[in-house]
């Protein structure tokens, strides 16, 4: 047990477990640390800005044995982080790695690294600066914090880890960079046997915030010029439903334990985003042999080749150009199903991304 190692993540400045479970994603995005406690390499302190105990949403019995400090005393996001040197000082003199889930927010886990003399692991899983590049601009006040944030835990950091190195220029430091890809939960690999071939009920599927990088007004579009198309959209975000458009149906709060179901009922997944980091439900899409039409950008033609393991548009011409190729050729979409399929398994499988992590918890 001496080679136990005792990790700190820090989550995304201002959410918290209960915002992974509001989205659906809380069994995915733990489900890496589960298979690390299970396998007893590592203790896990997760630090949540949320204003109330989270404890009830770890319902397994792995999961129990997570510290969560959160928000206790409902301080603002901006002070909470320096409250625990005081409140929770002792939790934190025995942890060997400080570790960021995004990169907004992980210059406090880097404060921390450097007060208490752990390893700082830098965790980005999408540019933030490139983000607020595309959104705002490079002369705003919004970009100069996240050059600054970005370089600060660049220099500091033991590592820094994204998932695609499609990135690799918004970071300092290239020799530092680890590519760690996101995965396929566990508990998809063993529905993969018994859920294959189920009766295809919607043409479309999109699962997502409807938020302008995801570009989802496209599936709008979509819905117009195909009119006969049943297109399924998954999210949260209500107040940018489009109830006119009658063959799109909408559905909130699905977990994303459940989404598969909805996925094996898709003909394709439809993924018309600006920029990814790495799209999870693209590889989940692949993992369940559903062929992803993707827009030609950034984060996402790094993974799907047209015509081998996906297809790729440029706009929505492209798209309808693309889809009416594509739609009755049996023999093609079984063999891009059966690319992308192997694909995931070489690369993006728990156990090999788990081999990654630990490889790097204990450099």
């Amino acid at each position: 047990m001496s080679n136990l190692k005792k990790l700190c993540l820090f989550l995304t400045y201002g959410q918290s477990l209960g915002t992974w479970d509001k989205n659906g994603t809380l069994l995915r995005e733990l489900d890496i640390y589960k298979n690390l406690l299970e396998q007893k390499k590592t203790t896990l302190t997760i630090i949540s800005y949320s204003k109330k105990n989270e404890l009830h949403l770890l319902n397994s019995s792995e999961l129990k044995n997570i510290k969560i400090i959160y928000n206790k005393y409902k301080l603002p996001n901006i002070l909470f982080p320096f409250s625990l040197l005081i409140f929770n000082f002792t939790s934190f003199t025995k942890i060997n790695i400080f570790k960021s889930n995004q990169e907004h927010g992980a210059i406090f886990p880097l404060i921390f690294s450097k007060l208490f003399f752990g390893k700082f692991i830098f965790r980005s899983g999408f540019s933030l600066r490139h983000h607020i590049k595309k959104k705002y601009s490079i002369f705003s006040i919004q970009y100069l914090y996240s050059l600054i944030n970005n370089f600060l835990c660049c220099l500091f950091s033991s590592n820094i880890v994204i998932t695609s190195k499609n990135y690799v220029e918004f970071y300092f430091f290239e020799r530092k960079i680890s590519e760690i890809p996101n995965y396929i939960p566990s508990y998809f690999s063993k529905l993969k046997l018994t859920q294959e071939n189920k009766k295809k009920k919607y043409d479309f599927i999109y699962i997502g915030r409807l938020s302008s990088e995801k570009n989802y007004k496209l599936i709008f579009d979509i819905a117009i010029k195909i009119k006969n198309s049943k297109i399924l959209i998954i999210s949260n975000d209500i107040n940018n439903y489009n109830k006119n458009i009658k063959n799109i149906i909408y559905k909130k709060n699905i977990s994303n334990d459940k989404i598969h179901e909805y996925l094996l009922k898709s003909k394709f997944l439809v993924l018309p985003s600006n920029y990814e980091g790495q799209s999870k439900v693209m590889l989940e899409s692949m993992y369940f042999n559903i062929p992803v039409i993707a827009k030609n950008s950034k984060g996402i033609n790094k993974y799907i080749i047209n015509y081998k393991n996906g297809f790729l548009f440029k706009n929505i011409d492209d798209f309808i150009e693309t889809y009416k190729s594509i739609n009755e050729n049996k023999i093609l979409l079984k063999n891009i199903s059966q690319n992308a399929y192997k694909k995931i398994v070489k690369n993006n499988l728990l156990h090999v991304i788990l081999k990654k992590e630990l490889k790097l918890i204990n450099s």
